[in-house]
């Protein structure tokens, strides 16, 4: 089975999972257990993909940055463009830095100006590479603007790690 195929089935198997939880839940938990499980599936709609090989991040894309959504997985802020490979578009990703449980965006750090990610996003795969990494102030949106001409994604999180005063910023542009 060709690699490109089996991502494809991959957000079908989370789906899948998901609802085994949801009825795990139900049977063993209780009625409010099942509920909690239901609405992160519900709530959290998956629009694609991220695959960053050289930090190995291969992660569910959701749709918005609720809790439920960062806890497992990245979310496309809606603040943003949507995601999709358009000129004149930056779209916004956020990931938590790490947690107990998953690693997300903690390496995000280690990546350079020149490495590359992809998104997987209606059945395209869109190629980026990095030119430009900054660390701002949560209140600094202007890094964020859309530039005429380009498709830009920026992959953000909270830095230092551990302390999360900042934001790191790693912005991709799209490769044709």
């Amino acid at each position: 089975m060709g690699e490109l195929r089996m991502r494809k089935i991959i957000p079908y198997g989370v789906l899948v999972l998901g609802i085994v939880l949801c009825l795990y839940s139900l049977v063993m938990c209780g009625l409010e257990q099942y509920k909690q499980q239901r609405h992160i599936f519900i709530q959290a709609e998956n629009i694609g993909q991220i695959e960053i090989p050289k930090i190995a991040v291969n992660l569910p894309i959701y749709k918005g940055t609720g809790e439920e959504v960062l806890q497992n997985g990245i979310g496309c802020m809606v603040e943003g463009s949507s995601l999709g490979g358009a000129k004149s578009t930056h779209s916004i990703l956020a990931g938590h830095r790490g947690l107990p449980h998953a690693d997300l965006f903690k390496r995000l750090d280690e990546l350079e100006i020149g490495d590359c990610f992809t998104l997987l996003v209606a059945d395209k795969e869109l190629a980026y590479e990095i030119c430009s990494i900054q660390v701002i102030r949560p209140s600094d949106t202007k890094v964020f603007r859309v530039q005429e001409g380009r498709n830009l994604v920026s992959l953000v999180t909270c830095t230092p790690y551990g302390i999360n005063t900042h934001r790191l910023v790693v912005t991709g542009e799209r490769k044709e």
